[in-house]
């Protein structure tokens, strides 16, 4: 993946590519470059950060805002994995604020699905037992819109969620 984006992003420049192309191709190498880090145990998650950075302000700078909860929940994830849980918790909530106001059911899931694992992950770290009942409203609110919409590909994710929480 991270050969082929790379590929993909120097044609995008070199052919003077959409703000959006470009954008959703530095999102896809921020998080490739995240799944490595991970994968390898790295602590070094800066290249993956950079460009998802740039993908945001990307996806912003080309007005695209139904793309932009893609790249905020990207980057909210990264910010939980370093246990940067304040600016994970922005970027969820503009995620929120834009999936509601847009009816984007699946970003919307996706958010609540994201938020859960921040809460998991949070409570780990800070020791913060009062979030169950938060969690428990997340993983709620994710199954109902999973059931409402069909988006069954994150019933995995669901699951795997619901039997941490038991």
């Amino acid at each position: 993946v991270l050969v082929r984006v790379e590929e993909t992003l120097k044609r995008a420049f070199d052919n003077n590519a959409s703000l959006l192309d470009i954008a959703l191709n530095r999102l896809t190498f921020g998080k490739a470059l995240m799944q490595q880090a991970i994968a390898e145990h790295s602590t070094d998650f800066n290249p993956a950060m950079k460009y998802l950075h740039q993908a945001v302000a990307g996806l912003r700078d080309a007005g695209q805002q139904q793309y932009l909860p893609l790249g905020l929940l990207a980057r909210a994830s990264l910010y939980r994995v370093q246990g940067d849980f304040d600016n994970a918790w922005t970027d969820l909530e503009e995620v929120r604020e834009i999936a509601e106001q847009g009816h984007m059911q699946l970003h919307l899931t996706d958010y609540h699905l994201e938020a859960c694992r921040t809460l998991l992950i949070q409570e780990q770290v800070q020791g913060l037992a009062a979030k169950q009942a938060e969690f428990d409203q997340h993983l709620e609110q994710a199954k109902q819109l999973i059931e409402q919409t069909g988006y069954h590909r994150r019933d995995d994710e669901l699951s795997a969620l619901i039997d941490v929480s038991k």
